[in-house]
């Protein structure tokens, strides 16, 4: 069970309390019932339920091999002598709000309006999966943003990256995280 995030953070709640029912009714019929995550298992109605994390050997490790990549790259995107602040999660419209989007926009908002002087050297970045609507919505947000990118576009977003930002409300296993520790 990689777990749900809670109904309330969208617009069709009911329907998505029901989905969890079902959901719940299907995995009460297994004959082992596993969470990706601590956090998942203590949500889970199923007190058999064991965790069974994810692995994580897909993904990069930072060591100073990577340097000259982070360079690079940050050459490549105009982003070199910038600080980036980069947020890796889903930002369809239905998910923006559990994501903490808005939060997201409120620190680079507050940050911009402490020191103007520095929005011409930091750059807030969002990356994940996204349609071409939501990618626009982004961009009028003042977002530098990169949509449905393949697993090494992503490393070389993190090699580039200073800083780390996510105000995900729920994650049953927060892979942009993840990505961002290793």
């Amino acid at each position: 069970d990689y777990g749900e995030p809670d109904p309330v953070f969208f617009p069709d709640a009911e329907l998505r309390k029901a989905m969890i029912a079902e959901k719940n009714s299907s995995i009460g019929l297994a004959k082992q019932v596993f969470a990706i995550s601590n956090a998942v298992k203590a949500e889970s109605p199923h007190a058999r339920c064991q965790v069974l994390p994810l692995a994580n050997d897909h993904l990069a490790v930072w060591s100073p091999a990577l340097a000259p990549r982070r360079l690079a790259v940050r050459a490549h995107l105009a982003l070199a002598g910038k600080t980036v602040v980069l947020n890796v999660c889903r930002y369809h419209q239905a998910e923006r709000h559990y994501k903490g989007i808005d939060n997201y926009l409120r620190v680079r908002d507050a940050l911009l309006q402490s020191n103007p002087q520095a929005a011409e050297n930091i750059v807030f970045v969002i990356a994940g999966r996204a349609v071409q609507a939501d990618v626009e919505v982004m961009q009028r947000h003042g977002l530098r943003v990169f949509a449905n990118m393949s697993e090494e576009e992503l490393k070389d977003l993190y090699c580039a990256a200073d800083i780390y930002a996510n105000f995900s409300r729920w994650e049953g296993y927060n892979l942009g995280i993840g990505q961002a520790l290793a």
